[in-house]
């Protein structure tokens, strides 16, 4: 099912109203996928946004996996999500992203390649991007971040790149071997 930005959270965007997905399968396929990807049957996904920068054969990309501690916090994270958005529609630096929201268990996952770390810890630190940092401080679980560097023919990055490389880094904090 598609639907619009506007429709989904009833709030205005001043531009780039991007469609999203819902994907909710049947009852009895439910616990078997959230097994097996460890996202629910209510995972909402934004599709990959092209940035201002396109012009490189290599990309600094950065995937995080950010839980709230708190079901009341989900709606403040997605409006800081909707103001973050309208930033990166204009940031240095910036390749593309993408975003998805596992709203049953509070989980949010970004996706986002760069010109370079310098841009993107430029973007981090500024903005509506460090303004959320500060509010949301004590409200996010145990975060999970991980960098590395990616062609220009592995662009678009897909969600499965993202999984694999979440865990090989949930792996090396635990001392864990694949």
């Amino acid at each position: 099912m598609q639907v619009s930005m506007n429709d989904a959270l009833n709030t205005p965007l001043a531009s780039n109203k991007a469609a999203f997905s819902l994907s909710v399968p049947a009852p009895r396929f439910a616990a078997a996928q959230s097994r097996l990807d460890h996202h629910s049957a209510l995972t909402v996904s934004l599709p990959w946004k092209i940035g201002t920068h396109q012009a490189q054969d290599t990309y600094h990309c950065l995937a995080s996996a950010l839980p709230l501690k708190r079901y009341r916090d989900v709606p403040r994270f997605l409006l800081w999500t909707l103001r973050i958005r309208k930033q990166l529609a204009t940031a240095a630096g910036l390749a593309g992203y993408r975003l998805r929201v596992d709203l049953l268990h509070k989980r949010f996952e970004t996706l986002s390649a760069w010109e370079s770390s310098e841009h993107m810890m430029n973007f981090v630190r500024s903005g509506f991007h460090s303004r959320m940092l500060v509010d949301m401080k004590g409200r996010l679980g145990a975060s999970l971040f991980t960098e590395w560097q990616a062609g220009r023919q592995e662009l678009p990055l897909t969600w499965q790149i993202s999984t694999q490389k979440l865990k090989e880094a949930q792996h090396a904090m635990h001392g864990e071997n694949n």
